[in-house]
């Protein structure tokens, strides 16, 4: 099971410290989030930084705001897919439409794709919409109750559209969370979909986002007990909020290096587990 650190948690920092830094803490790989910073250099860029690092990117993550040359959102999609491709990565991310006018093209395009893995993915690339949490701001507002701004965000709406249109699934532990469901009873549901877990917490009472794994309300230790056990053996991505990760007192590194450890403690503590029943 591959730990991956998403390029959005240290968007502050530049490409090479950025694989520097993750090889130091111990992730396994990165997943690449796409933004305005992409250029047509970056993917020559990152590939000659994975090999003097050693350090893959497997996943990446298409834009969820407009990026100069990209296109619309279906058009970011298929360019996602092409970047994956020439970085030898596993899968590409993707938000659904939002309930706005702006997505309703979206929204049709994803209707009107019948098969996502064959259509989108091509056969090699694993394409994954994303779960989506409530939320309590609202282009640009902050509102006093939690609203859903996506397009299937109920479990039988989701549920539907990876079944009609042949989708993965990355499943955000903070999203689930965000989003009133229970995790353990969400991942039950979608298992045979998963193809990457976002892994961070989720703080109820104040309703804040990708928080450290190691605080929060979930029990993320049971969840990745839960995923052993399932014979999950996709990749975990550390998604967690930059600021988070620069409040820590020894900094950002220490941060990063404290997280992983934390992770693969108790992904080794369920392998025991998993294997003798007993423990």
């Amino acid at each position: 099971m591959k730990l991956l650190l998403s390029t959005g948690s240290v968007s502050s920092l530049p490409a090479a410290q950025v694989f520097t830094v993750a090889r130091a803490a111990g992730f396994d790989g990165l997943e690449y989030v796409v933004d305005n910073r992409h250029s047509a250099e970056s993917p020559a860029e990152l590939q000659a930084l994975s090999e003097a690092t050693c350090l893959p990117v497997l996943g990446v993550h298409a834009p969820y705001h407009r990026v100069d040359g990209w296109g619309d959102q279906a058009a970011s999609l298929v360019h996602s897919v092409v970047l994956a491709r020439s970085l030898n990565a596993r899968s590409v991310t993707f938000h659904p439409p939002r309930r706005v006018i702006e997505h309703v093209e979206f929204a049709r395009w994803i209707a009107n794709t019948g098969d996502f893995q064959d259509q989108v993915g091509g056969g090699d690339v694993v394409v994954a919409v994303e779960n989506m949490p409530r939320v309590k701001v609202w282009r640009g507002h902050r509102v006093p109750f939690a609203t859903t701004p996506f397009r299937y965000q109920r479990p039988d709406e989701l549920r539907g559209l990876l079944d009609s249109h042949n989708l993965a699934l990355t499943l955000d532990t903070t999203h689930v969370a965000a989003a009133g469901e229970d995790l353990p009873r969400y991942f039950t549901r979608f298992k045979d979909r998963v193809a990457l877990v976002h892994l961070s917490n989720f703080d109820r009472s104040r309703h804040l986002e990708h928080l450290p794994p190691e605080s929060g309300d979930l029990d993320l230790d049971r969840f990745l007990r839960m995923l052993l056990a399932a014979g999950y053996d996709g990749a975990i991505t550390l998604e967690i909020m930059p600021r988070r990760l620069l409040a820590h007192p020894k900094g950002l590194e220490a941060a990063l290096a404290e997280t992983v450890t934390w992770v693969r403690r108790r992904l080794s503590a369920g392998d025991r587990a998993v294997a003798d029943p007993s423990l």
